[in-house]
């Protein structure tokens, strides 16, 4: 079975054990374990190797329908589209999501390189998106996006487009929902900090640290609700 055919699998046995869980963490948990029991039932001499090719474009996959299904199921569906971002607009995506650069010093031959931020989503003019008000990055690991998105997030927000980060990441959800009162951050916190305008975690947790930035996942209608409003 191929890592495509695998995320597509994954993502489909996730949606049959989310009703069983208190929150989407606990049903990616649940995931991982089936899929390596999985592997060790059909006898596979590294039980994990699916997981770990495939949980990555699963992620997505989920984060992506959680975000798309919340909005669409708000007022603001008549305002906004929410799209993957293989889906947006090739203007969108060719336009303020990209821009041009010149390798190796060449002064007339640019290439244009997109951001490939996971979901978009955009004001609308009657059927026709009119600003992109913010971008959505989806990975279970923070370290596994964070180079990719430091480049964007600084081009990307001085255009006026809010830029977030949907995760699961442990050291992300632990500080997030730690408890321990003057809990200093480490590196990946201060960075996640800085880069993004919010970071949601997949989580049914209370928030307790720096909830301006850190919010669980059914925030995402709220904040798009403010940040039109302040346009």
């Amino acid at each position: 079975m191929t890592p495509k055919n695998i995320t597509g699998q994954l993502e489909e046995k996730f949606w049959e054990l989310r009703p069983q869980y208190p929150s989407y963490s606990a049903a990616w948990e649940a995931l991982q374990h089936w899929s390596e029991e999985d592997g060790r039932r059909r006898g596979l001499q590294n039980p994990g190797q699916g997981w770990n090719s495939a949980s990555g474009g699963a992620f997505e996959l989920v984060s992506q329908k959680i975000i798309i299904e919340q909005v669409n199921a708000s007022p603001l569906a008549q305002r906004i589209r929410v799209t993957r971002g293989d889906e947006t607009p090739l203007a969108v995506r060719e336009g303020i999501l990209s821009e041009l650069v010149w390798p190796k010093g060449q002064i007339t031959q640019p290439e244009r390189a997109e951001s490939n931020v996971d979901v978009v989503a955009m004001l609308l003019e009657g059927q026709e998106p009119t600003r992109v008000i913010s971008v959505y990055s989806c990975k279970s690991s923070a370290a596994e996006r964070y180079q990719q998105d430091l480049y964007w997030a600084e081009k990307l927000k001085a255009r006026g487009i809010k830029f977030c980060f949907v995760t699961i990441d442990k050291g992300l959800l632990s500080y997030a929902t730690s408890t321990s009162m003057g809990r200093k951050p480490g590196k990946t916190v201060t960075l996640a900090q800085a880069m993004y305008d919010r970071v949601y975690l997949l989580t049914h947790l209370q928030i307790t640290s720096n909830p301006l930035v850190f919010k669980t996942i059914d925030h995402v209608v709220e904040d798009l609700t403010l940040w039109i409003e302040a346009y």
